[in-house]
């Protein structure tokens, strides 16, 4: 049997090929998007979506007195209109004296992710497309981010009690005995019968009544 014969390589030749022109890749899209216009896409188009919600860790942080904006539903009770009767710290038992708003009760209870909210007999302001005038019976529960330990609100008619650990924009730090208000968001501030907004009224800017 004969062995194959090995060609050397200074006898290859190198046959170049015509027609064929290497083009880089970038061009190359640019050629195919521009033979169909339907590809052509901004990159806001393919952008990612936004996130549906922005995390503030503002509750729970010992910030009621910070800068942020507050935004509350049209059933939420505004804390800086309640009057104390009895508080401890990071726990609030009130007077909620704004009619009609009074009228019905609401609530919410949060727990790290878990959040509860509760409505019943609630006037709205009839200002959503449907013309809503009232919340016979509302009830959620959602999982939310954990940017605070516990909070819990409730409005009764005229009552409101909540608390929280750590103090919240919601449930701030207060001391009152009978009415008489001693502390307010760690600071001495004397006052009787006096509302929450007037004793913090940092309270008031956020929600614009200053």
């Amino acid at each position: 049997m004969q062995q194959p014969q090995m060609v050397p390589m200074q006898q290859v030749q190198m046959v170049p090929v015509v027609g064929v022109q290497m083009v880089p890749i970038q061009q190359q899209q640019m050629m195919m998007t521009q033979q169909n216009p339907q590809m052509q896409a901004t990159s806001a188009q393919v952008a990612p979506l936004q996130d549906v919600c922005q995390v503030s860790m503002a509750d729970g942080c010992h910030q009621a007195e910070g800068k942020i904006e507050m935004t509350r539903d049209v059933t939420d009770v505004p804390v800086e209109e309640l009057r104390p009767v009895f508080a401890t710290c990071c726990s609030i038992c009130s007077l909620f004296c704004g009619f009609p708003s009074c009228i019905g009760c609401t609530g919410s209870t949060a727990c790290l992710c878990l959040l509860c909210k509760y409505t019943y007999c609630k006037l709205l302001d009839c200002k959503d497309e449907d013309k809503r005038c009232c919340a016979c019976d509302n009830c959620n529960c959602y999982l939310t981010y954990p940017n605070k330990i516990y909070e819990c609100t409730g409005q009764y008619c005229f009552l409101d009690v909540r608390a929280a650990f750590p103090c919240t924009s919601k449930v701030p730090c207060l001391v009152t005995l009978c009415g008489v208000t001693c502390c307010a968001q760690y600071k001495c501030k004397p006052g009787v019968c006096k509302k929450i907004g007037e004793s913090i009224p940092e309270l008031m800017e956020r929600a614009g009544k200053a």
